[in-house]
Parts: structure tokens; sequence; C-alpha cells
């Protein structure tokens, strides 16, 4: 990766997503850009901690090497398999993206103590989202 693509950030309804997961994104590779979908939240705080998130996610694949149909693969079938709120999958250390998700909810976390959002309240927010 030499440069950022364009980034633009959605708040969607949760049920316009694709999986049971209060944040997304697309990247089309022709046109440059990612385009980040934040489920809406009661905070705005929350739908910021997780765009970043999510970006922050997508760079570090991009940068590493980590191929988006491999994480939308494993996305797909990790949902299959476990269809309840409060359960990600690039929590599974088995995901193809594991150590770039960790280091995205670090930043995430970093966001949230910034903007003077509690984690747990936060957290709540997206799985109730």
């Amino acid at each position: 990766m030499d440069h950022i693509p364009k980034i633009i950030i959605k708040t969607i309804h949760p049920n316009n997503q694709r999986f049971l997961e209060c944040g997304d994104y697309f990247y089309d590779i022709e046109d440059d850009t990612l385009t980040i979908f934040v489920s809406k939240m009661p905070r705005w705080e929350s739908e910021l901690a997780v765009a970043i998130h999510e970006a922050v996610e997508f760079c570090k694949c991009l940068a590493e090497g980590v191929d988006q149909t491999d994480i939308d693969a494993f996305d797909k079938k990790f949902y299959q398999e476990h269809n309840e709120p409060g359960v990600y999958a690039g929590d599974d250390p088995k995901a193809p993206y594991f150590e770039q998700h960790i280091a995205a909810t670090f930043v995430e976390k970093e966001v949230c103590e910034q903007l003077k959002l509690d984690w747990q309240e936060h957290d709540k927010n997206c799985d109730e989202a």
C-alpha cells in the first residue's frame, strides 16, 4: 500500500449489515475507495470508534497481504455457525485477519477513552446494534 484510499463512512440500519456485526467494509479496488458501514447506535461516539476500527483493520490487512476474499469467506462461514450477538469473527484466532482485528480493537478502545465513552457501554451499544 503506497497511499490511503478514499474513505466513505456510511451509518446504516443494523438489518442492512452483511453479518451480525456493527461494522463492515468494502474496498473497491478500481475506484480505490474504502466504504465503511457502521450500524446506527445510541451514541455517535460508538459509531466513530467502530468506523476507525474498520479503517485500521482494513489498512493493516491490505498492507500485510490479507486478502479480502479470504476475510469474507471466513466471516460467512463463521456467522453460519455462530448466529449470536456479541460473538465476532475477528475474535476467533483462526480468522485470517485475527492480528489485524486485535490491533484495530486496541485503537477502538483508545478512541472510546479519548471520547469519554466507557468501554462496557460501547460494547453494549455494539451488541445491541
